[in-house]
This record gives C-alpha cells, structure tokens and sequence, in this order.
C-alpha cells in the first residue's frame, strides 16, 4: 500500500528475528542503535527529504525509542506497542515457534 503511494519502504528484521543475528531481543533498547544505522544508510544513499517509523507490536516500541534518539525520524506510526517493560508478553518469538512475524520499518517519501 505505501509503495502504491509513492513512498519509499525500508523493512529492518530485529535482533533475533528473522534474518537477523542475535540471541536475544531488546524491545527497543539495543534495536534503536540499529535504526540509527539504518537512517545513516538512508542518508547517504537515498537522500529522503522526509523520514517516518511505522511500527506495530514490538516493532511499534522499537520505533517509538529510535525517534526518541533519531531526529531524522519525523513521525511516527505505532499499532499496539507495550506501555512498559512489566505489560511485555511473557514468550520470545523464537519461544512460540514464530519468526520475523512482525511488521516493521521505515519509510520515506521519494526525493527529487
């Protein structure tokens, strides 16, 4: 759908999801230093006149922290992120047999 609309997508797998290395997830901690590389990345390469996080379960936390640390990330879209650490569920993706079910990234508008 973002693509129909002229944006720019960038999907990043977390920490221990998908793809992507690691043991452990952080929800958010350790993830929102990757985010920042993956700014950088865009910055250099892609040159987006405007940045948003879009963001849903997890992915809604991860991106909530990265715009707390990024000031290139304008807005951000969160669906159903945890309220605090205490209100996180109890499994791990790995846990329940799940991977790289969440849907998370950036997006971007097309430059010039």
């Amino acid at each position: 759908m973002l693509l129909l609309a002229g944006y720019g997508v960038v999907m990043m797998d977390s920490r221990a999801h998908g793809a992507s290395e690691g043991s452990m997830a952080t929800y958010g901690w350790l993830e929102r230093n990757d985010t920042r590389f993956i700014v950088d990345a865009l910055e250099s390469s892609e040159y987006p006149r405007h940045l948003f996080a879009l963001g849903e379960s997890m992915g809604a936390g991860i991106a909530l922290q990265s715009a707390a640390v990024e000031p290139r990330i304008e807005a951000v879209v969160a669906e159903a992120s945890f309220a605090t650490f205490a209100k996180l569920p109890m499994t791990t993706p790995a846990s329940d047999g799940i991977r790289g079910s969440e849907k998370r990234g950036c997006h971007r508008e097309p430059g010039p």
